[in-house]
This record gives C-alpha cells, sequence and structure tokens, in this order.
C-alpha cells in the first residue's frame, strides 16, 4: 500500500512548496546564464564528443585545448555528451559511471595547474567513449526529444511528485521539463533532494547520481540543465527487476516508509544540538550491530535528547571508513561515496524535512551495506587503529604497496604528529590522476578528502587512514591514456 504520508497534498506542504512558492532557485546555487557563442561552442563540441571514434578523439581534444579552448566549456560539453548517450537503465551503475563520475572529474582538478588540471576530464572523455560503447552495443539509446505542454507551476510541480511516487519514468520526466521551463533547473533539484536517499538499490548510486546533478548544474551553468534533470530524474524512478514499488512493499523502500513517521518527532529545534563523543561512540555502535530501523530509532532519540547532527554525521563517516579499514570491498568503497554523497545534498537540501529524511536515511543505509559487506578480513574497529610514526607521507604510498594496514597506520602517526594534510591529499589527488583504472578511483578518492575535510571529530585522522585499504599508489601503472595526454601535450 502507498504510504499516506506520501501523498501529494501533505509532502508539498512539508517541503514548504504551496501554491505560491517562489521560482527563484532555493536549493543553494545558482545557474549563470551562458553567452551564445559560448553555448554553440559546447554544442559543437558535444557533438564532436558524440561521433568521434575512442581511438582519435584524445589527439582531437588535445589540438582544440592548444587552439584556446577553456575548461569549463570542455566540461560542459562532456557533461551534455554523456546524459545525452547514457542512461541509468538497466541499472544506476555500470556504462552510467560515465555521468556520475563527472563531478569527481571536476573535484580532482581544483588542485593541479597548468597542463596536468586538463589531466582528469581528458581521462574522463576517454571513459566516457568506453561506456557510450557500452550503451550503443546493449541498447542503442539515445535521449530522444521530448514534446510537452506548457503548464504553471503548482501543476507541473504536483505532476513532478505525483509521477516519482508512482515511479514512472516517462511522466517524470515530461514534468521536470513542465517545471523547468516555469522556473529554473536548481528550484527542481531543490524538490528531487530528498528522493535521492529514498531506496535502498544500485548501491547508493542514486544518490552520488543525486549530489553529482547538483554540483553539475552549478558548474555548468544553464547550459543543458534539461537534459540532466532528465537523466537525474530517470535515475531516481529506476527498480528495474521488480514490481513497482508504488503498490509493492519491498524491502529496498521500507527504511523510507518508517523514516517518513520518525521525522514527525523532531523537535523544531532538532538542527542546533550540541556535539557529543560520547553520543557519536553510542551511534557508531549502533552502526556496528542494529538493524536499519533500530539504527533510525537511535538516532531519532539521541536528537530528541539535545545531540547535534554533526555528531551523528561524524559517526555515519566513522562507520563507513571501518567498514573500509575492516574489508576492504568494493561494497565499503560504495558506503564511502553513498555518505559523501547524502551529506553533500543535506548541506543543499532548504527545508527541514529534506534534511531529517537524508539523515535517518544515511544512517539506516549504511546498516544496509554492513549487512552486505560480506567477510571481514581484519577484526579491527577504527578507534582501534594504531598509529605508527613518520614524517613523510611519500613513506606512506611506498609502504602501500607491501601493506596497506601499514600504511593506513602511517597515516594516523603522521597526521597524529601533525603531519601536513595538504601534502598528504596532493599525493592521494597525483595517484588518483595518474593511475586511475576506472571510475571509482576518482569517485573514492574525492569523496574521501571532502569527507575528511568535514570532519571534526578525533576519529577524522583514522577515517583518512582507512582510506588507504583502497586508494591508488606507486604500484598501479601510469594509465595508457595519461601517458598519451602528456605525450600529446609536450610534442
Amino acid at each position: 500500500m502507498r504510504d499516506p504520508l506520501l501523498t501529494r497534498r501533505i509532502f508539498l506542504k512539508s517541503l514548504g512548496y504551496g501554491a505560491g512558492a517562489c521560482a527563484a532557485c532555493r536549493s543553494g546555487f545558482a545557474l549563470d546564464a551562458v553567452p551564445p557563442d559560448a553555448s554553440a561552442n559546447r554544442n559543437r563540441l558535444a557533438e564532436i564528443l558524440e561521433s568521434t571514434p575512442r581511438e582519435s578523439i584524445i589527439e582531437d581534444m588535445v589540438q582544440e585545448i592548444q587552439q584556446g579552448l577553456r575548461h569549463e566549456d570542455l566540461f560542459a560539453a562532456l557533461t551534455q555528451a554523456a546524459v545525452h548517450t547514457l542512461q541509468p537503465y538497466p541499472d544506476v551503475g555500470f556504462k552510467f559511471h560515465g555521468v556520475m563520475m563527472l563531478q569527481s572529474l571536476h573535484l580532482a582538478t581544483q588542485t593541479l595547474t597548468g597542463a596536468e588540471r586538463w589531466l582528469p576530464i581528458l581521462w574522463g572523455i576517454d571513459e566516457f567513449k568506453r561506456s557510450q560503447l557500452r550503451e550503443e552495443n546493449q541498447t542503442g539509446w539515445r535521449m530522444s526529444a521530448i514534446h510537452t505542454v506548457r503548464i504553471d507551476t503548482d501543476r507541473a510541480r504536483k505532476a513532478l511528485l505525483s509521477a516519482i511516487d508512482k515511479w514512472d519514468r516517462d511522466a517524470a520526466e515530461a514534468a521536470i521539463i513542465q517545471l523547468s521551463r516555469t522556473t529554473s533547473p536548481a528550484y527542481c533539484m531543490s524538490l528531487l533532494i530528498p528522493y535521492f536517499a529514498r531506496d535502498y538499490r544500485a548501491l547508493g548510486h542514486k544518490s552520488i547520481t543525486g549530489a553529482n546533478a547538483h554540483r553539475i548544474l552549478g558548474i555548468t551553468g544553464a547550459h543543458g540543465g534539461d537534459a540532466v534533470l532528465r537523466s537525474t530524474v530517470a535515475a531516481i524512478v529506476n527498480h528495474t527487476g521488480e514490481a513497482n514499488p508504488a503498490s509493492s512493499d519491498l524491502p529496498a523502500d521500507s527504511t523510507w516508509k518508517q523514516n517518513l513517521t520518525l521525522i514527525r518527532e523532531f523537535k523544531p529545534d532538532w538542527h542546533i544540538g550540541k556535539t557529543d563523543m560520547i553520543a557519536g561512540n553510542a551511534m557508531l555502535d549502533i552502526l556496528r550491530t542494529a538493524s536499519d530501523l533500530e539504527a533510525s530509532r537511535e538516532a531519532t532519540r539521541l536528537l530528541a535528547g539535545g545531540i547535534g547532527p554533526q555528531t551523528l554525521w561524524e559517526a555515519m563517516f566513522a562507520a563507513a571508513g571501518e567498514m573500509m579499514l575492516r574489508t576492504g570491498s568494493f561494497v565499503a568503497l560504495h558506503a564511502n561515496t553513498m555518505i559523501n554523497a547524502l551529506h553533500y545534498l543535506y548541506t543543499q537540501a532548504d527545508n527541514d524535512m529534506a534534511r531529517s529524511l537524508l539523515l535517518l536515511q544515511g544512517v539506516a543505509l549504511l546498516t544496509r551495506f554492513r549487512s552486505d559487506i560480506g567477510p571481514v578480513r581484519r577484526d579491527l574497529r577504527l578507534d582501534e587503529l594504531e598509529p605508527v610514526k613518520t614524517t613523510d607521507p611519500n613513506e606512506i604510498f611506498s609502504t602501500m604497496d607491501q601493506d596497506r594496514l601499514m600504511a593506513a597506520r602511517m597515516t594516523l602517526g603522521y597526521l597524529n604528529a601533525g603531519g601536513d594534510s595538504t601534502a598528504l591529499l596532493k599525493l592521494m589527488r597525483h595517484y588518483t590522476v595518474y593511475r586511475a583504472g576506472d571510475p571509482h578511483d576518482y569517485k573514492y578518492a574525492e569523496a574521501v578528502i571532502e569527507n575528511y575535510q568535514w570532519m571534526a571529530s578525533s576519529w577524522r585522522n583514522q577515517y583518512l587512514g582507512s582510506a588507504m585499504l583502497s586508494l591508488n599508489g606507486p604500484r598501479q601503472r601510469i594509465n595508457p591514456v595519461i601517458r598519451n595526454v602528456l605525450e600529446l601535450m609536450t610534442a
């Protein structure tokens, strides 16, 4: 049965969007208009990216760079090409990483200068071409034109939320275009934010898709915004291989239904509670052992007792890092990227209902990851990690080749002794950029860096140490695409 709390009227009212809601951007970013000449150039570049064979695209793009191409225009063009040719079906994953990786590539450029700044996006273009070929071979899909009638904002908003509630892809895509035409892509994203945490499907890739889309719209401006929205809302309603969740009671949706009820217990000032590491440790213990529903109830109890959300997020970051420390697994990697995405969306949400849902869903979904993580390789908790002294971050990465756990301990020793975290993070990005094997290398490294920078608790050094169980290091060979780019740029 459909949860009565999801009626459109109540949900809209809870989100704070009544019939007279302002059409301006409400989600923390504004989309800049793109000059016509820049927009035309981005369209031209997108066509080149889509049509040029993988074997020659890098050389063509290097020539464009040498002729004065702007980084932001190439990023926007790659985004446009990716969302037009890669769909989040049948999985929100696999080939769709050609879309989901984009914001991580952008973040990786922020500490790079000169020719190096082009390396992530050129690597991403090659990865996009590989994903595009997979899409062509599997489905031949390309985003088609959509024909809609213009309706007023209130009707479009209700149509969008109704389509999402019904898990109706076609209706959701049409409605979000109608809403975007009377408001803005940014306003549409503000409505979507809570839904990125709605269900436990696709290893957290729906929340990753949401955070990626939100950041992309803030980077590229208004150019291509409707296509990004269509791609994003299609990911939200993906339930391939299952009965329609709107009329079924499926395990993937159970926490959402419970948490919609629990958030009604939140006090009006729940978001300004105190930071308390004793409570944080209690929450971490819950995340280690409890069920998803029990974890949500404990988080609600702590908030009611005056504990602030920052304490709960710290515990969630720690729990994700501990999963990596104990297993080093692919599932643990996604626990970290998922909680990064949910926390980012939490910081961007503009109303208490969205924020409270993202918080409780983060707690609940992490316990699902813990249950699915597979065999534990190390019976070791994050707070049991013992530091090993070193003053050289390079030694940490060289040690990683022989003993990743030792590298984790050395990271903790280095940071505890006041080592320069900036130097360590720079090395992390260096090995990601030069030795990436697939999009997960970028997604994980950037999520870890951001999580570490957000953390304020005593767990943050252990958390960064846990990342050494999965990060790239000197042992991985230099990516051949990067080697090719460097040769072309210096020829």
